[in-house]
């Protein structure tokens, strides 16, 4: 086993030669461990969540609504204000009027004031959706997650697949050599056809070209890993797992998997609270006020006269305020019932949908197993029939043609073999991830 892994190795022609410390990953697990660590979009779900958590404390704060403000001021009136009064006041003539000045020319004014809401329906309301914000975040954290790893699991599988095609291709190669050396000598004996030195030459040519064109794919492959994984570009990987065959065993069991409908439950609940929040928006708030006033009233340009004294005056009420429905706030009335609708027809879909999806992944590794169990007795078939064929036209009892078509029927049933197999891996990788996420 341990031979096999390292003869497989030697053959990836995918990067440069492995660097020190270059991680290398035998199973899908261990590479969802490194890709949890380094996915932007996980850690962006975690920013959202600290979003929303602190959503909370603001909507808690937000009951209270308490507000309120301190404020100073100096005022020089440059020109105070001139009223008129009687004259005979002043021991003028009755019937006249004198010209006074009023009012004082240098005022400081200091002012606190504060606000508390008592009644604030909204606002707990505001709370609740702040809540279940919380934990539809986390339940969009989890989706996020399921997502990545199943689409990794597709990468993943696709390099198996893929290296495992390139040490097929490799052997083919060899066999199509083979092919190719017994046609030359039969010529260079004078028992065989220039044709069939050119036919074998060309089969050997393109089964290395063929082994070619899959190391790009690999290429293409790891960086579309590399992509899902945000792992640089500078940085390489490598993919060590390789296949044996695949016997037939006991159908893992598939449960539903409830995050896409308890994110969905969550997101009508939320849907239902903002609408309970935009009805209670029109509803009156109560609040009590308080406010405290200091004032000095100088006849000399001084910010703070010692020689004059503060005269404070304060007043302590309930406020309620009940403002007019506005066409805007019935239009978001209006607005969130309609989301909530839609939010529960949204729900009773995606139930459906994962007992379907459940019943889906068990049909999958059911196809992938009969195939994998008729494919492997195909390719022991065909192998026998090249291989006694090869022995009956080095002998000059049949001809090339017979034989090249015998090879081609091998290599694609060395191929369909290969796939099936690794879609019984994907099978249970995703049958897995279905039933508990990592």
């Amino acid at each position: 086993m341990k031979v096999a892994m390292l003869i497989g190795l030697l053959c990836l022609v995918i990067t440069p030669s492995i660097a020190l410390g270059q991680p290398i990953f035998y199973s899908l697990d261990s590479l969802l461990v490194y890709a949890t660590g380094k996915s932007k979009s996980i850690q962006s779900g975690m920013l959202r969540f600290d979003q929303a958590k602190q959503a909370k404390l603001a909507a808690i704060a937000g009951i209270p609504d308490l507000s309120g403000g301190a404020s100073f001021s100096y005022t020089n009136n440059t020109r105070l204000p001139v009223n008129l009064f009687p004259a005979e006041i002043f021991g003028g003539e009755k019937g006249t009027f004198r010209e006074v000045q009023s009012g004082i020319q240098y005022v400081s004014n200091g002012n606190m004031y504060v606000d508390l809401k008592l009644f604030n329906l909204a606002a707990w309301e505001n709370l609740r959706l702040s809540k279940l914000n919380i934990e539809t975040t986390q339940s969009d954290n989890r989706i996020t997650l399921k997502n990545l790893q199943s689409n990794i699991a597709s990468s993943y599988f696709n390099i198996v697949n893929l290296q495992e095609q390139l040490k097929a291709a490799r052997q083919n190669a060899m066999v199509a050599d083979t092919l190719f050396q017994i046609a030359t000598q039969k010529y260079q004996q004078g028992i065989g056809k220039p044709q069939d030195v050119n036919e074998t030459k060309s089969n050997y040519l393109n089964s290395q070209e063929t082994a070619r064109q899959v190391e790009f794919l690999i290429r293409q492959q790891y960086n579309v890993l590399k992509i899902l994984c945000d792992i640089p570009d500078q940085d390489s990987i490598l993919i060590g797992q390789f296949i044996n065959d695949v016997e037939a065993q006991q159908m893992p069991q598939v449960v539903h998997n409830r995050l896409e409908v308890f994110n969905s439950l969550m997101k009508e609940k939320m849907a239902w609270s903002s609408y309970r929040q935009a009805r209670f928006a029109l509803l009156p708030t109560v609040s009590l006020f308080w406010s405290n006033t200091s004032q000095q009233f100088n006849t000399r340009s001084t910010l703070f006269d010692q020689d004059v004294r503060w005269i404070p005056s304060s007043f302590l009420g309930v406020k309620l305020n009940w403002n007019i429905p506005s066409a805007q706030a019935v239009a978001q009335i209006s607005k969130t019932r309609y989301d909530h609708s839609l939010a529960k027809l949204n729900t009773e879909h995606l139930q459906s949908k994962m007992e379907i999806e459940a019943k889906q992944l068990s049909n999958d590794y059911l196809k992938a197993v009969s195939q994998t169990q008729t494919y492997r007795e195909i390719f022991r078939l065909k192998r026998d029939t090249y291989t006694k064929n090869l022995g009956l036209y080095d002998a000059g009892l049949i001809g090339l043609d017979q034989v090249m078509n015998n090879y081609n029927a091998l290599i694609n049933s060395h191929y369909s073999l290969i796939s099936s197999t690794i879609s019984v891996l994907l099978a249970e990788a995703n049958i897995a991830l279905n039933n508990n996420p990592k």
